[in-house]
């Protein structure tokens, strides 16, 4: 018989900003300030307001009725954590130096068929991102 596994107990509104993963002043193309600045201002508001609308949420009695109250709630708290679930995939795709090399065979195929060339597709993200 296996061993029972166990789970931190989930607190409403105990979400935390990581840590930064990427140094940004080596990000060519996107300045330190731009980088910085989204991610301790839309990233780490997203996880403020998220913290904010749980402990709303939780300040509901376990037995209240749905209501329109509690639905709006519910409905920011997916936008919040959509968000800040991409930006956390994004951040970590920018790569902890700087840039990683794309060396995924697999993705660069996919880019190419998608985007003609994968510098078409990074000059594409790049003013997506600005």
């Amino acid at each position: 018989m296996g061993t029972l596994q166990t789970f931190p107990i989930y607190t409403p509104g105990d979400h935390f900003v990581r840590d930064i993963p990427f140094k940004a002043h080596k990000i060519v193309g996107i300045s330190p300030e731009l980088l910085e600045g989204l991610y301790e201002n839309i990233y780490g508001g997203a996880i403020q307001c998220l913290n904010e609308v749980e402990t709303m949420i939780a300040a509901y009695s376990n037995d209240a009725p749905w209501n329109a109250d509690i639905e709006k709630l519910k409905s920011q708290e997916l936008q919040l954590v959509n968000e800040i679930i991409l930006h956390e995939v994004y951040f970590d795709s920018i790569g902890k130096d700087g840039g990683e090399a794309l060396d995924d065979q697999i993705l660069k195929s996919a880019l190419r068929a998608s985007f003609g060339s994968i510098r078409k597709w990074q000059t594409e993200f790049t003013a997506m991102a600005l």
